[in-house]
């Protein structure tokens, strides 16, 4: 599973590259509310010694319990990091980067609906002064319309509409626009397969034109795919592949616009040693109508 946009870190700057080895244990348990999550304490506490700080845990500061949990996700342990943030917010329960990164760890791990209690509850605890919450609830929401019938997904992707538009209005970024995108792109394609009209719908039209607006907004993040991550690289391609689709619902028979970005996503996975195939796409593509897409470009 891939969570695509940074705006899931708070601080990215906090992010430290630690090496260590990671003892694999662990068990699941249910949580109530809905919400399956880790068996926290036993699970931490096998592992919390792997990712330091060295120091006794009791004695952290929000700082590092931020850099204990970066330590785990950059080694793409997100057991381990949910692991380690559930704790970290028992110790500051009002943290918006811990309670954050708690969310983002269960994304990470294909947990979504664990994820968008987890960032419900940031929203409620700390009122989301960011807008990070808002953003994160409404990218979560898209990887969970596979089964929903087209009037509840419109009705969860509406929810998701406002969400993005009131992130976006808190603090403006790359990631926050990609979400809007891919939320436009996912009404678009609803109404598109689901009424009558078909790609004339008047809910399809709109759904485009705020497309090209947030387009227009996204045009300087493309280039961050140059010297880019791992997250940039799943951010700009799963951007060029909503970016063709976008277009074929518009009405442009073979839209092109998309494929050097794509090319350049690739190149750069390449040289992070990110293995971009057809799980791959699976894994950052949260509307399954455009995983086909996907990874027909890879072929």
């Amino acid at each position: 599973m891939a969570i695509t946009p940074r705006s899931f870190v708070v601080n990215p700057a906090l992010l430290v590259v630690m090496s260590a080895s990671i003892l694999l244990s662990g068990a699941f348990i249910f949580c109530g509310f809905g919400q399956s999550c880790y068996k926290r304490l036993s699970y931490w506490e096998s592992v919390k010694s792997a990712c330091g700080p060295a120091t006794d845990a009791t004695s952290w500061s929000e700082h590092d319990w931020q850099q204990h949990v970066f330590c785990f996700v950059e080694q793409r342990d997100y057991t381990a990091a949910y692991a380690a943030a559930t704790e970290a917010v028992r110790h500051y329960p009002k943290s918006e980067s811990l309670l954050n990164l708690r969310g983002f760890a269960a994304g990470r791990n294909g947990e979504h609906s664990v994820a968008a209690y987890d960032f419900r509850e940031g929203l409620r605890v700390t009122g989301s002064p960011s807008g990070v919450f808002e953003n994160n609830i409404a990218w979560t929401m898209l990887w969970q319309l596979q089964g929903l019938d087209p009037e509840r997904a419109e009705r969860v992707l509406l929810q998701s509409r406002g969400l993005y538009e009131r992130s976006l209005r808190k603090q403006w970024s790359c990631e926050r626009v990609h979400t809007g995108m891919f939320v436009e792109y996912a009404i678009a394609d609803l109404r598109a397969r689901s009424t009558t009209q078909g790609r004339a719908d008047q809910g399809v039209q709109q759904a485009v034109r705020r497309y090209v607006d947030l387009y227009e907004q996204y045009q300087p993040c493309w280039s961050r795919i140059v010297g880019g991550d791992e997250m940039v690289v799943e951010e700009v391609l799963s951007a060029a592949v909503v970016d063709q689709e976008m277009g074929y619902i518009a009405g442009v028979d073979r839209p092109t616009r998309h494929l050097s970005w794509f090319d350049l996503a690739q190149e750069t996975a390449q040289r992070e040693g990110v293995v971009a195939d057809e799980a791959y796409c699976e894994g950052i593509i949260p509307v399954a109508s455009a995983v086909p897409a996907c990874k027909a470009l890879l072929r």
